[in-house]
């Protein structure tokens, strides 16, 4: 089973998320990770600080993902005075599942089993999956066509508004 990859990053001053060096440097990774694999790169920001954004996509195992980040250190090693890595997960979650027109994707992290899900207006989707390397850890998500503060989400989900390269 393939597994998916959810990627934090911050955006290094002076430059901003809508920075062309930013831009370019994004679709450049996209580009890249889809001449190894067929997995759509999704590319999304935080609801709460435009200068937080998010990678999510999928590797057919967790070796993929590290062999092609030595293959293209080059392009890994250009990203660094852009942007910061901030968190870096592979899931034993069916990426296929995910809806890929989603705007919204709100996901929450927890220690031990997931809160029981509540469906809320506009919701796509709903899954989670363990962290690979520590199993303990679950990510619970949700995907969402319209989403906003105001539906009843707890406090503590991390909201992320899908950005179009």
């Amino acid at each position: 089973m393939p597994i998916t990859q959810l990627s934090a990053l911050t955006v290094n001053a002076p430059y901003t998320l809508d920075s062309p060096e930013v831009q370019d440097y994004l679709r450049a990774v996209s580009s890249r990770q889809q001449t190894t694999t067929s997995y759509p790169f999704m590319v999304y920001v935080d609801d709460r600080n435009p200068g937080l954004f998010y990678l999510l996509s999928a590797w057919d195992t967790p070796a993929a993902h590290i062999n092609w980040t030595t293959e293209n250190n080059d392009l890994i090693t250009m990203g660094y005075p852009l942007a910061t890595l901030q968190l870096a997960v592979h899931l034993d979650m069916e990426f296929a599942q995910i809806p890929v027109d989603a705007n919204f994707i709100a996901y929450m992290k927890f220690d031990a089993k997931p809160r029981d899900p509540e469906s809320g207006p506009g919701q796509l989707w709903l899954g989670h999956g363990a962290n690979m390397e520590n199993g303990n850890e679950i990510y619970q998500f949700s995907a969402f066509t319209e989403l906003d503060r105001t539906s009843g989400m707890p406090e503590d989900c991390i909201i992320m508004k899908r950005l179009r390269l």
